[in-house]
């Protein structure tokens, strides 16, 4: 087992390190609410697509872009990955092309790590929102795990298996530190924003 697998096993193992927002199960996860469980299904799914070279494109990337209303192919696609899932699993938000579109004040919950006021906490596939050293987030995925340590998993399209990276080459699931979360925005539970597209 790598060092970073057996530092990753024994956060798990800390108390506490399985519960998640909802009803905790006996392996750690909570149940999901319909659409979150379809939008896991969904996400575990894509986990085999990658990029034909370092293009930004690909059969699959290529469909998500177009199905969202985007002709502009060959760009960064996290965003485009994050509302395929959602056209996938029926909930009826918008489609954006900019990471930073999902997070706007109706629907972030976390701030910097400050969860905002009466909002609920984070919950699988709640979105994740990165700034990396940018003025607003540039890049964006899928919760898949929020738990109570120092980390959280997630699944994000346009990265690099455990890399820091707005521009890898496929969808990975990550382990992120949450300190790294600049925002979580709750689009499942209010779906609504004042576009469709951007």
């Amino acid at each position: 087992m790598r060092p970073i697998s057996l530092f990753l096993a024994a956060l798990l193992c800390l108390p506490g390190a399985g519960h998640v927002h909802g009803q905790q199960l006996a392996n750690g996860r909570s149940a999901l609410s319909p659409q979150r469980a379809a939008l896991r299904t969904w996400a575990h799914a894509q986990l085999q697509v990658r990029e034909i070279g370092k293009t930004n494109r690909g059969a699959a990337i290529d469909q998500w872009q177009r199905a969202a209303g985007s002709y502009a192919l060959g760009t960064f696609w996290c965003s485009w990955f994050v509302s395929a899932g959602f056209r996938a699993c029926g909930v009826p938000t918008a489609y954006f092309g900019r990471a930073r579109s999902w997070f706007d004040k109706a629907h972030v919950v976390l701030d910097h790590g400050r969860q905002v006021a009466s909002q609920p906490a984070p919950q699988p596939y709640d979105l994740a929102g990165y700034e990396w050293g940018q003025p607003n987030v540039s890049h964006v995925g899928f919760l898949d795990l929020w738990g109570s340590t120092a980390m959280c998993q997630t699944i994000e399209g346009n990265t690099g298996g455990g890399k820091q990276s707005r521009d890898g080459d496929g969808v990975y699931k990550n382990w992120r530190l949450k300190r790294q979360v600049a925002y979580v925005a709750n689009v499942v539970d209010k779906p609504g924003y004042g576009r469709k597209r951007d």
